[in-house]
């Protein structure tokens, strides 16, 4: 089996040139299978100098993710450092008064008494509520089974038919498209 020639650089260079310039349609239209083929390498190219551009892309995100991630790590390292002096102040002050507030024009340190669950063990839950009929407490999600319905039913004049009671399918129609698809192989 013949190799698969990729498009030489030169041949890339003229198309590209020609796409800037002379975008009139008559130029790109297709006519034989060796234009197509041209074509074809052309999308070829372009494709590989997508990947290229996003692995760029990818590995300068990565970089600077990480740079600015350290940046931000030891900037939240810092505020903890002086947060916990601060907290240890309010709870000095709050054992000595529950009232004691510590407010600057900078912001304020704040506490509530928080109710937390912890739970070992939500199916052992969710048993005990339907055992004892506190439906009101369990969350039921439903939705349409979308390909299976579209197994059940037969599609006539753009609307799902129940062929064994010739009943129409609500609040759903059916167009058929068309779905063209230019791929190359890599």
């Amino acid at each position: 089996m013949n190799e698969i020639q990729d498009i030489n650089q030169q041949e890339f260079d003229v198309a590209m040139a020609s796409y800037y310039v002379d975008q009139g349609l008559e130029k790109w239209v297709v006519t034989d299978e060796e234009t197509a083929n041209k074509y074809m390498r052309i999308i070829r190219k372009l494709e590989q100098q997508k990947a290229e551009v996003g692995g760029i892309r990818q590995k300068e995100v990565q970089r600077i993710d990480a740079f600015y991630g350290a940046e931000l790590d030891e900037l939240e390292s810092k505020a903890n450092f002086f947060k916990e002096f601060l907290v240890a102040y309010y709870q000095r002050q709050r054992e000595q008064n529950p009232k004691f507030q510590l407010k600057t024009p900078w912001g304020k340190v704040t506490s509530r008494k928080v109710v937390s669950p912890t739970w070992q063990d939500e199916s052992a839950v969710l048993d005990w509520l339907k055992a004892n009929k506190r439906d009101d407490l369990v969350k039921v999600e439903e939705s349409v089974k979308k390909a299976e319905l579209k197994k059940a039913f037969e599609v006539v004049g753009g609307q799902y038919v129940d062929t064994t009671t010739g009943e129409v399918v609500p609040g759903v129609t059916v167009e058929e498209k068309t779905s063209i698809k230019v791929s190359v192989e890599p």
